[in-house]
């Protein structure tokens, strides 16, 4: 995320930290490095087939 963006890695930790305190992200797994987030409530709308075909 942080070359995505151009901040440091610092930055980016503290964003994804904010945004879970909020509850838009959540990690999606139970690594302690490199631990990968996920808004779910937008992956799980995504992965339901009524979204897929309205999509199309």
């Amino acid at each position: 995320m942080s070359i995505a963006f151009g901040v440091t890695h610092a930055w980016a930790m503290r964003l994804i930290e904010r945004l879970a305190q909020e509850g838009v992200l959540s990690p999606l797994g139970q690594a302690r490095r490199n631990r990968l987030y996920g808004a779910r409530e937008i992956l799980q709308a995504l992965e339901e087939p009524s979204y897929a075909e309205e999509a199309y």
